[in-house]
């Protein structure tokens, strides 16, 4: 037999080892879970976004104004989508509030958090529970339509580059990047920026660690 004395020892080596590899795969767990849903969403989006743009007759919405948008094109999009409800931006309070990237900012530069835009500020949640929103940007990262997805809606993590994505619509769908691609980081100078997470799309489609080329994007996310 055992004596009381191995049997503590053996507990306490299952334990340990325990709580090493339970976190691990609960993490793994998460990782893949937020990676099919990227996926997912991307594929419904890109192929309604397509679909709609034929069906508006025109080959590039950047053509378009953000009144076309909104009155003419976003009813079109809309109804290749099963919406539940629409939300004004300003009325989702915590705890429907955006993180960025290293989550060190609460609030972050999206769709969802701000109603300095023209789109009427409005927020959709579609009937597999995403959550879209749309924004005109004009500025120093050129003029275009971005549009906002949480793959998993009010879930959680509501954090960017985890369920919260940015991608920009032109003649379809593509991931919103930048020639720096700053904004994806947990470690460079912008890591603690409001807007860092605006560029993970672009990496989170590669799967590519966007500090550290040689690994995964998503088996890099961290809890």
């Amino acid at each position: 037999g055992f004596t009381l004395a191995e049997v503590l020892i053996t507990l306490g080596i299952i334990g340990v080892v325990a709580a090493i590899t339970i976190p691990n795969i609960i993490n793994n767990y998460k990782r893949k879970e937020l990676h099919t849903s990227f996926l997912r969403s991307v594929s419904i989006f890109k192929n309604a976004i397509n679909t709609s743009i034929d069906e508006y007759g025109i080959n590039n919405i950047e053509k378009i104004s953000p009144d076309e948008f909104n009155n003419e094109f976003l009813p079109i999009l809309m109804s290749k989508l099963q919406v539940v409800k629409t939300f004004e931006i300003r009325k989702l309070k915590s705890p429907y509030s955006i993180s960025n990237y290293t989550k060190t900012y609460s609030g972050a530069n999206t769709c969802f958090s701000t109603d300095r835009w023209d789109n009427k500020s409005q927020s959709y949640l579609l009937k597999d529970g995403q959550h879209i929103c749309f924004r005109y940007l004009d500025g120093w990262e050129n003029v275009w339509f971005a549009m906002g997805i949480d793959t998993n809606g009010f879930k959680g993590p509501n954090r960017y580059g985890y369920d919260v994505f940015e991608f920009k619509i032109t003649d379809s769908l593509y991931p919103y990047t930048h020639a720096n691609g700053q904004y994806c980081s947990y470690t460079s100078s912008f890591a603690n920026h409001q807007s860092n997470g605006r560029h993970c799309a672009y990496y989170a489609l590669k799967d590519t660690n966007c500090d550290d080329n040689s690994k995964g994007y998503w088996e890099s996310l961290k809890f």
